[in-house]
């Protein structure tokens, strides 16, 4: 199996997928203050490359017991992403993976990142992404059939991109940009 890589993805590739399903990470707009880093991994599903975005962890990441603060256990559509000191880094939301055309796909320039402390973010994320590379690419299986077999009665599944749609929109995205050429 390959090493995951983190990408981009073309802006203007995610402005079009957006416009078809409201699952669909989107890094600007109103709820952003400022537009942020789109960085994701690309798996194999299918015939389609799909890109899984890195997220921030969030305050529904934690919960308390006993006054204490825990970090929540991955699921089948989000996996956290936790370093060796037990601090939670981000997470790979497999819900929000978007099938992309390779032309839309950017390795990600970990060498040339300005900000420096958001570098040292990234090789701790990769670390961990690594670890559970198997862990990912099983999950998002799992999910990708969950949701193209239309099984009933999990809730995620509602928060989930509608892959078969994001595949269609994909390859007709695909056919426009040869067309252009």
């Amino acid at each position: 199996m390959e090493r995951l890589r983190l990408y981009t993805v073309k802006k203007e590739y995610i402005e079009f997928l957006s416009q078809f399903d409201d699952n669909v990470l989107y890094s600007v707009g109103a709820t952003y203050k400022n537009e942020r880093k789109y960085i994701g991994i690309v798996l194999s599903i299918g015939k389609f490359n799909y890109f899984a975005p890195l997220s921030s962890p969030k305050d529904s990441d934690y919960f308390y017991k006993n006054g204490k603060r825990h970090i929540r256990k991955s699921i089948v559509p989000i996996i956290r992403l936790i370093n060796q000191e037990g601090v939670l880094l981000s997470k790979v939301k497999l819900d929000s993976m978007i099938p992309v055309p390779d032309n839309c796909l950017t390795l990600y320039d970990y060498d040339n990142e300005p900000n420096a402390k958001y570098k040292t973010l990234i090789a701790k994320e990769i670390i961990c992404l690594r670890k559970q590379k198997e862990q990912i690419l099983k999950n998002a299986k799992i999910l990708y059939n969950q949701k193209i077999n239309n099984y009933h009665g999990i809730n995620y599944l509602k928060s989930t991109v509608d892959f078969r749609s994001a595949e269609k929109h994909c390859l007709e995205y695909s056919r426009s940009e040869q067309d252009s050429i």
